[in-house]
């Protein structure tokens, strides 16, 4: 004959485990968080108490079962059935078994049979009797009370405490280090335990990745567990709301972010792919596609920058994701942070984090640009014999140009680098399209008599308009592009880069023109309409000091005063007062072909 399923003895054998009962204990203290709601609180009470009342009836019953008792006296009838009270070899009170039918009657047989329960246990009625009652109807002050996370963890340390006295938790278990709390794959977390842990991923020096489920929308996740201490528990709670909102192709959705075991998960869109680490060591890109990664990255960077205004803080390969579709995605927003204020960061990544970061400085954008050059070494460079960097062979004429924009990116003082990540994209955007359109079989010297302006900017006037770009004029491979420009009360100002491909050093004389072209779409006094013909002006300057070889003169200013350009306009024969002239405003416009001296598009 089959054995008869025997629950309660199940429940003896479980709970007399002292493994079993450790492990309920840590996994029902992991769902205890400062920032859980009633519920969540009842629920891991409810747990608690739970465990605590199984234990402690266990402990009588083996007791009673046990030890032979001494005497028996009839203490009347309960319920029409006889009452008994028993007295020990040993002990001086009469135990009362009948007690036992309630949680605190079980405490009080404990200390009777000279268990040192703890007294501030019955300090905990109230929060024992809303885990056994309707706990929706204790509304307002008294469940605020009752229900604060510093009186629920009071608890949970006097239940654990109670544990401990019998035999059933370590004392350095009653309120469990994280180590202990952290997930494995099988466990449920999330408030309502929506998440289910899948498989192991990754790890690094501030969290740990695994596959999950979400178990409501039936779709795969990605669940980081952050390691604690790495992360401030005010800044998480700020960026919380901010960091799910986010909406860009590039930057995984977040679905929640939650305090659970210790610490903090954040659980986001899973992405199919490798970190760009392996993929780079597994693939071997050529540099066309590790430019259209750099770019990439320059993209997002830039939406975090300037649509998000954050500080992302932890550009490096390993947050790098590269999709099985080519999507090349930026995750871990763990340390990011709005730039509001002072920003501080609370970790830093060696090699990749800037040097104020490094020193726990104050941070900006620009510190995101140093960790940018880093990326740009690794993805255009090899370490060398001499403890340095080279950079690839495959770059052929563009190796001292990428050395020298990581070199900008990664200067020691942040006013020395670039101010921006466009900057950065633009010098990517057209090396990689010159890269393309570059002839093989022709070597530079063919390339010399390309004259490149990568400067254009269109000032709006009434009736007319100026567009106006640099050209430098010299034997060899030099183009500008645009930091931006502004029409003033005295005249235009354009500030401008330039990039010396050449194989020498530019002198500081080099010539310079900037040449104005005047479209005019009606009839202007002296010269009839020509349908929108155009008719060149031209201002004369220099470099204003050498430029290397590879080399990138940053920050340059020319300006036109209203004067000077009335000059020149009358030089065409245009009567144009200068109220005329400086009536409108400035805007940069998207580099296109349309002129000859313009070849490369660096603006999407």
């Amino acid at each position: 004959m089959e054995q008869e399923f025997n629950f309660n003895q199940l429940k003896k054998d479980l709970y007399g485990d002292r493994a079993y009962v450790t492990q309920k204990w840590i996994s029902n203290y992991g769902k205890l968080s400062q920032y859980a709601d009633y519920d969540a609180y009842i629920s891991c009470i409810k747990e608690a108490f739970n465990v605590v009342e199984i234990v402690m009836g266990n402990t009588i019953y083996n007791f009673r079962n046990r030890i032979p008792y001494k005497e028996r006296v009839t203490l009347g009838q309960r319920n029409g059935r006889p009452r008994y009270g028993f007295y020990y070899e040993g002990l001086e009170e009469m135990v009362d078994y009948s007690l036992a039918s309630s949680f605190f009657g079980k405490a009080k047989i404990l200390r009777t049979l000279r268990f040192r329960i703890p007294e501030n246990l019955d300090e905990v009625r109230v929060l024992r009797n809303m885990t056994t009652h309707n706990t929706h109807t204790m509304v307002g002050t008294v469940a605020d009370q009752a229900l604060s996370y510093e009186n629920v963890l009071r608890t949970m340390q006097i239940l654990g405490e109670t544990l401990y006295v019998l035999g059933l938790l370590r004392a350095e278990d009653i309120l469990p280090e994280y180590e202990k709390m952290r997930v494995q794959p099988g466990d449920a977390v999330g408030y309502s335990g929506e998440y289910q842990v899948g498989d192991f991923i990754a790890e690094g020096g501030m969290s740990r990745v695994y596959l999950g489920m979400h178990t409501r929308l039936n779709r795969p996740v990605a669940i980081k567990e952050l390691k604690p201490y790495t992360y401030s528990t005010e800044q998480i709670q700020n960026e919380k709301q901010f960091l799910v909102s986010i909406e860009n192709s590039q930057i995984p959705q977040i679905f929640d972010i939650f305090n659970q075991n210790g610490t903090y998960y954040i659980v986001m869109e899973y992405i199919d792919g490798v970190g760009l680490n392996k993929y780079v060591k597994e693939n071997e890109p050529d540099v066309d596609e590790r430019l259209a990664i750099a770019i990439q990255v320059c993209k997002v960077l830039r939406y975090i920058h300037n649509d998000c205004n954050m500080v992302y803080s932890d550009l490096k390969p390993d947050n790098i994701m590269i999709e099985r579709t080519g999507r090349v995605c930026l995750i871990d927003f763990g340390i990011s942070q709005l730039e509001e204020g002072n920003v501080q960061a609370e970790a830093y990544s060696m090699f990749y984090s800037s040097p104020e970061q490094m020193s726990g400085g104050v941070i900006d954008k620009r510190s995101d640009i140093y960790s940018l050059g880093s990326l740009m070494q690794f993805l255009f460079g090899y370490n060398n014999d001499e403890g340095g960097i080279s950079y690839l062979e495959e770059l052929g004429d563009y190796r001292e140009e990428l050395q020298n924009l990581c070199e900008i990116c990664k200067r020691v003082n942040p006013e020395e680098r670039f101010p921006a990540v466009e900057e950065v994209e633009g010098h990517l955007r057209r090396i990689k399209d010159e890269i393309l359109h570059q002839p093989k079989a022709k070597k530079r010297t063919i390339r010399r008599a390309i004259l490149i302006g990568l400067f254009s900017v269109m000032t709006l006037i009434v009736a007319w308009s100026v567009t106006y770009y640099f050209v430098v004029f010299n034997n060899g491979d030099i183009s500008t592009y645009s930091e931006n420009a502004e029409a003033t009360d005295e005249g235009i100002l354009i500030r401008y880069s330039l990039v010396n491909r050449t194989s020498k050093e530019l002198n500081a004389q080099a010539y310079i023109y900037v040449e104005l072209n005047l479209t005019l779409p009606v009839a202007v006094e002296g010269k009839k309409n020509q349908g929108g013909e155009a008719y060149r002006v031209v201002l004369h300057g220099n470099l204003g000091r050498n430029v290397s070889s590879g080399g990138i003169l940053r920050n340059q200013e020319a300006f036109i005063s209203w004067d000077e350009l009335k000059k020149l306009v009358d030089k065409e024969g245009l009567k144009l007062s200068v109220d005329q002239l400086n009536m409108g405003n400035t805007m940069v416009m998207p580099i296109g072909e349309s002129n000859k001296n313009v070849i490369i598009n660096y603006n999407e």
